[in-house]
């Protein structure tokens, strides 16, 4: 997720690009009262809010999400967020709602304290039916705002001013808005909310949506840079939302995220054998694990990995920056004119307590970072590694292999997601992802559950939740 500030100001220098004003401009209010309100305690996944709802003079039901004591407070994170419930529900490509939407509240949880207001204004406020017909014209070659001024319909018909009432009702003194539509922040800012920063939520472009986003940015003035974001294929762009819903529901603070990325010939080998590495995986599949990449703070391979592949673990196949590189190597054979060196992020080095210290010495020269861990039989104690990365800010780790390294995150069961690409030919007898005795007794055993199948090229890419079972 990119998140940038950039002061009032800068945005309303922007908002010259925007060729509508929302409805709420020169409307007089009725009241500053609503008809009813309500309140509920409200948990999700990612935490506790408390839920409001307001009933406008219109008989419209409107939300306000809040978490935390936002009374009084300045500098308070809020979303403003119009129905969508194509987007919002059922996930369309065809819009960037619900990704907005989940991104938003994630920001707020993160945050521990924030305000997710939930306007019924679907469709730019023209309506679910009418904007069914505007899809129709876009099917045709229209863009959004064509097919909303063809309809008889002004290009944004949304009104803020109930949004202005509900955060004047919370009691907030500024809010720090999250959004990326100069519109919306003027209207709040012509009705009395001060607005101390901006936060912007940058989606991924997709074939569906990609038309639909640079006609905002041209015609409606939103702030975004199409430039920094990756376009994804329909199918790889379906992995990155299973992986970014999962890690919206990840609770643990002791350890990040994993997800274990690998691909494997039809006979389940990875390589010719652990000194000789083969391509598995087709292009399309190796764009999917660049991606993959791009959407984790770091990734984690084995040293024989670097000694035979010799990567830079980079997302030089897509837009988006490169991971943190973390290297386990126990007994510090890392080659000093390795690719990661010459990498702008430094790479992790995770070796034994009574590693060489020369060899480190001479590492760290060359830019590597070494952290010391403790092992049993040459093996790094993960839970004690995922610990360290906590502290050290890594939320998300994707763990690339080789056999030993993916096989040890099984076995400890320190796996939230799994990606595997299979393509359709046999090595023969080469090396296998797992080794022999992955789990202590023949009595433990995993599945996926939730698992799905898609095609890219060639290769078959299954993903799901490793789900660990006890046989008797």
């Amino acid at each position: 997720m990119s998140v940038n500030r950039e002061d009032g100001e800068r945005f309303r220098i922007n908002n010259s690009k925007t060729s509508s004003e929302p409805i709420a401009k020169g409307k007089k209010e009725k009241s500053s009262k609503f008809i009813s309100k309500i309140s509920a305690r409200l948990p999700i996944p990612l935490g506790e809010f408390r839920i409001h709802l307001f009933k406008d003079f219109k008989g419209k039901e409107h939300l306000a999400l809040v978490m935390g004591d936002v009374k009084g407070k300045s500098d308070v994170l809020v979303r403003i967020h119009s129905e969508c419930f194509t987007g919002d529900i059922f996930d369309s490509m065809r819009c960037d709602c619900g990704e907005q939407l989940r991104q938003s509240i994630q920001i707020i949880t993160e945050a521990k304290e924030g305000i997710l207001i939930y306007l019924r204004q679907e469709g730019r406020g023209i309506g679910l039916s009418e904007k069914l017909k505007t899809y129709n014209l876009q099917d045709r070659g229209l863009d959004t705002v064509d097919a909303n001024i063809v309809l008889g319909h002004e290009v944004d018909e949304r009104d803020y001013t109930i949004a202005t009432k509900i955060l004047k009702d919370l009691g907030v003194n500024s809010i720090r808005l999250i959004s990326n539509n100069p519109s919306k922040f003027n209207s709040l800012d012509r009705s009395g909310i001060e607005i101390t920063s901006r936060i912007s939520l940058n989606p991924r472009i997709t074939s569906e949506n990609a038309y639909y986003l640079s006609t905002k940015i041209s015609k409606m003035g939103h702030l975004m840079d199409l430039d920094s974001l990756s376009i994804s294929s329909p199918e790889r762009g379906a992995v990155i939302r299973y992986l970014s819903h999962l890690r919206s529901l990840f609770e643990r603070n002791e350890r990040p995220f994993i997800t274990l990325s690998f691909a494997q010939s039809i006979d389940g080998c990875i390589s010719f054998t652990r000194d000789k590495r083969t391509s598995i995986s087709g292009e399309e599949s190796k764009i999917l694990t660049h991606e993959l990449r791009a959407n984790h703070d770091a990734i984690l391979v084995g040293i024989n990995t670097i000694i035979s592949d010799d990567p830079r673990l980079t997302t030089r196949l897509t837009k988006g920056q490169s991971p943190i590189p973390i290297v386990l190597d126990t007994n510090l054979r890392f080659p000093h004119d390795a690719e990661l060196l010459k990498n702008k992020i430094p790479p992790l080095i995770v070796t034994g307590k009574n590693s060489d210290i020369l060899k480190q010495r001479k590492l760290e020269k060359h830019g590597a970072i070494i952290i010391q861990m403790p092992h049993n039989n040459g093996n790094i104690e993960l839970p004690a590694l995922l610990r360290d990365l906590t502290y050290r800010k890594i939320k998300s780790i994707m763990v690339e292999g080789g056999a030993r390294v993916i096989s040890s995150f099984v076995r400890e069961k320190l796996v939230d997601m799994i990606v595997l690409t299979i393509s359709p030919f046999a090595i023969g007898n080469g090396l296998h992802v797992f080794e022999e005795k992955l789990f202590d007794n023949n009595h433990k055993s995993f599945s996926l559950k939730e698992s799905k199948v898609v095609k890219m090229g060639d290769d078959f890419i299954i993903y799901g939740i490793p789900r660990w079972k006890y046989f008797k």
